[in-house]
């Protein structure tokens, strides 16, 4: 796993350049009522 430090501006502006069925996909994951945020990370 690599750790990568990201200011919330940083990330919001990453998400911005996803396409709309990656933006999707991100909410999909981090809504999901199974996930946990830290398997986000290390996916």
């Amino acid at each position: 796993m690599i750790a990568v430090e990201l200011s919330f501006g940083q990330l919001k502006d990453a998400v911005k350049k996803l396409s709309p069925s990656e933006k999707l996909e991100l909410s999909d994951a981090i809504w999901a009522e199974d996930m946990n945020i830290m398997s986000l990370i290390g996916s």
